[in-house]
């Protein structure tokens, strides 16, 4: 009977610890819903610097989604100037501690609008061919999405086109290995899908501007696969190999 007694209050006590666990953050939710978001960001702030909760992913991500929301707002306000680049260094730590995924699969649609902002900004760097900034952007990037590899080819090209060769060719290479290990890109979002597609371009014109025009063609033809219909792919895939 003592037994059945101790496994009963240790049920029920599990019972209770999980029911308090499920809303710990429901202020920060609510905050959001409000759309207060310096107060949300201040109360996460608080949240996070608790030894209890530093590696709890639910602040991080509501800070991140406060501080996007406010860079998107326009506020002149100097104390949020840099909303956008906090708001990639919370998610990049909300990612870190969310170790099952589960959170990026239940924020899914607030991850895909993110991912498509940064890829935006890569875009206009690339169009620009301001490489250096499309590298850090890409950089950025890798630190919050399951499928890095694009940026990080983003990453090698920016570094052998400011003349870092041997940093280049040491990601490059983890990118090698990472490119064979990947099946198909259907569980990829489009901006990973984006950000892989022009960093193998990048990536394959600095093989061309190395003279190493055999990396280049196998780099392009390992991934065209995935690429069939894409016709800016073709048409950069026909001019960098002829």
């Amino acid at each position: 009977m003592k037994i059945i007694l101790i496994v009963f209050l240790t049920l029920l006590t599990s019972f209770f610890v999980s029911s308090q666990e499920e809303g710990k953050y429901d202020d920060l939710v609510i905050l959001f819903a409000d759309a207060k978001y310096e107060k949300l960001i201040k109360t996460a702030n608080k949240y996070s610097e608790k030894d209890a909760n530093k590696k709890d992913v639910e602040p991080y991500l509501m800070m991140a989604k406060a501080y996007y929301k406010i860079s998107l707002s326009g506020t002149m306000d100097p104390e949020y100037k840099n909303s956008y680049k906090y708001a990639l260094k919370y998610l990049a730590k909300a990612k870190k501690y969310d170790k099952d995924s589960s959170y990026y699969k239940k924020e899914q649609d607030f991850i895909v609008e993110f991912q498509e902002s940064v890829e935006q900004r890569m875009l206009n760097d690339l169009e620009a061919e301001d490489f250096r900034k499309a590298a850090g952007w890409a950089q950025k990037y890798s630190k919050i999405t399951h499928h890095p590899v694009g940026a990080q080819l983003l990453v090698a090209s920016g570094k052998y086109r400011s003349g870092d060769k041997t940093g280049a060719k040491n990601i490059l290479a983890k990118c090698d290995h990472s490119i064979a290990q990947i099946d198909n890109l259907a569980f990829w979002s489009d901006s990973d899908v984006s950000f892989f597609k022009h960093g193998v371009i990048q990536a394959a014109e600095c093989y061309v501007a190395a003279r190493q025009l055999e990396k280049a063609q196998q780099l392009l033809n390992t991934v065209k696969v995935w690429y069939l219909d894409d016709e800016e792919f073709n048409l950069r895939l026909e001019e960098i190999l002829n």
